[in-house]
């Protein structure tokens, strides 16, 4: 359905993620792959709230009730002041600390027997996603990048998370 992913080395994850309902395009023919993902587009993925929002600046219809379904639900949180800040873009260890979070709410344990993993830039993942980050890499759900680095503060482009939410689904399926 997307004339942007035909040579695109996402595509297989792309269509899967589309069929399954998870990701749409951004726009008719489009899914523009490289785009980067804000936080309110991650999230718009669940079910609507029972409770009040929380945040200030939550100002689009598209992914209000997600954002406070997931907040919640202890899924997101916000920066403080009561901001969610929902047009930033995703880090990768972002995305590791919310799909770690979902298997929590979803009572969703994978047993993980392997070491501790060290990366090249280890000091660069945060305090609060070192858990979520290892957890997901060792299920193969966020991949490193060159020279054993796993570019925690890198942005997660639409391609990135449909890659990432197609192993996820595999991973939790087995």
């Amino acid at each position: 359905p997307f004339e942007d992913i035909n040579d695109h080395w996402a595509k297989d994850d792309i269509l899967a993620v589309y069929e399954k309902g998870l990701m749409n395009g951004t726009g008719s023919k489009n899914f523009s792959p490289e785009l980067p993902l804000s936080r309110a587009m991650l999230v718009t993925i669940e079910p609507a709230p029972t409770g009040a929002n929380p945040f200030t600046d939550l100002t689009e219809d598209w992914y209000k009730s997600a954002v406070i379904w997931a907040n919640e639900n202890g899924i997101v949180f916000g920066y403080g002041d009561g901001l969610f800040k929902p047009e930033d873009n995703i880090t990768r260890q972002d995305v590791a600390v919310i799909l770690a979070r979902y298997m929590e709410y979803a009572g969703i344990e994978i047993p993980v027997t392997q070491e501790y993993r060290y990366f090249a830039d280890e000091d660069e993942i945060s305090g609060y996603a070192k858990n979520a980050v290892q957890l997901l890499n060792k299920l193969d759900v966020i991949r490193g990048v060159e020279n054993d680095r796993i570019d925690p503060k890198g942005t997660a482009t639409r391609a990135k998370i449909a890659a990432m939410l197609n192993r996820f689904l595999k991973a939790i399926e087995k």
